[in-house]
């Protein structure tokens, strides 16, 4: 049998063994792309096959066939929502006295600037009008070192 024929007549042919050079790579074969996708579509699971005639420099035609199966996750059904947890602290604005001793700021008042809700240990941030001896006009402070003025 000579080169051309070694794949039971199909072909395969290249520039060494009596076929066309084609693209690089393509080993002589110009493709002929003839695409039948056959899909079938669930909420979950997709399945198509994809035909490719290919022709090489002799004529002769092969069939390639390819499957893709694709599966995707099932959606989670949304979870119910959290009740939201009550805020903690003072509102947003609201005019509190400091009670903490050694604040320069002891028995003054200032308005809540914001209150972390996340369990830190100084969550109230406060703003004072007057500044203290670094120039600094805000401070956090804990829970119960502030009160409603």
């Amino acid at each position: 049998m000579g080169r051309g024929t070694e794949n039971g007549g199909r072909g395969g042919g290249d520039a060494t063994n009596g076929g066309t050079a084609g693209e690089p790579g393509s080993g002589g074969q110009a493709p002929t792309r003839v695409s039948r996708i056959m899909a079938v579509r669930s909420s979950r699971l997709t399945l198509s096959t994809t035909r490719i005639r290919i022709l090489d420099s002799v004529g002769t035609a092969r069939v390639q066939r390819s499957t893709r199966l694709v599966v995707r996750a099932e959606d989670a059904p949304a979870a119910p929502a959290e009740p939201k947890k009550p805020e903690i602290g003072p509102k947003r604005g609201t005019t509190v006295r400091i009670l903490r001793p050694e604040s320069y700021w002891f028995r003054d008042t200032g308005k809540v600037v914001s209150v972390d809700q996340s369990g830190i240990r100084y969550p109230v941030v406060v703003r004072f009008e007057k500044v203290n001896y670094a120039g600094v006009s805000t401070n956090n402070y804990a829970l119960d070192e502030v009160e409603e003025a």
